[in-house]
């Protein structure tokens, strides 16, 4: 199987809690042709200290000349991204370690999909009982899904991977407008226009917590 790049955005301010775990679960990636973009949006604990104790060329640190919203430092990381696809993924959640290897083999078999999620588990660190909760994946389709989409939302942005040459125009970068909501309103626009495909399997932990 031909393996191409992969990029990566972490975005990361004051990190450094749970940075080590989501750290160590990109570098144990079965698919090992990735690049990690980190952006760092002017962290003042020991994230940069931690990120770079990780002694692999596949990982760049870039530091945010300002602190800016959440939604405008993807867009700057974007900008850094060399790869065919593109995968997110934030310091609090992590990945298993056959999220993109499941994924990519889908993406180069179907040319005309733009966007690959897959299943997660939702962790809530402050729940003795029902802890974790998995998304139910008899929701998921496949193709134009919109209108699914709309009536019940399921993907999780830690899950997705895209298809680089598919983000122009309007859809090149998020609309920093909605902040917490962009990821949705994003992921609405993209499904509106390229079709969609997805893995049942648990492929990422969010993790849910009082921050």
């Amino acid at each position: 199987m031909v393996s191409p790049l992969v990029s990566i955005i972490m975005n990361c301010y004051n990190g450094e809690k749970y940075l080590s775990r989501a750290l160590e679960s990109i570098k144990r990636q079965k698919y090992e042709n990735f690049e990690l973009v980190f952006w760092d949006n002017q962290s003042n604990d020991k994230s940069e200290e931690i990120f770079k104790n990780f002694n692999d060329n596949r990982f760049k640190y870039f530091k945010s000349d300002k602190h800016k919203i959440l939604y405008e430092a993807r867009n700057d990381a974007l900008k850094k991204c060399n790869g065919k696809y593109i995968s997110f993924l934030d310091t609090d959640d992590y990945w298993y370690e056959n999220k993109l290897f499941l994924q990519v083999p889908i993406m180069e078999k179907n040319h005309n999909i733009g966007l690959v999620y897959g299943n997660f588990i939702k962790y809530n660190e402050n729940k003795f009982l029902f802890k974790k909760k998995n998304i139910k994946s008899k929701l998921f389709q496949s193709g134009k899904i919109t209108k699914s989409l709309i009536s019940n939302y399921y993907i999780g942005l830690l899950t997705v991977l895209i298809r680089k040459s598919f983000m122009s125009g309007d859809l090149e970068y998020f609309n920093p407008k909605y902040n917490l909501l962009s990821d949705f309103d994003y992921i609405i626009r993209f499904s509106q226009k390229y079709s969609f495909d997805f893995v049942k399997q648990n492929v990422a932990v969010y993790t849910q917590h009082e921050n």
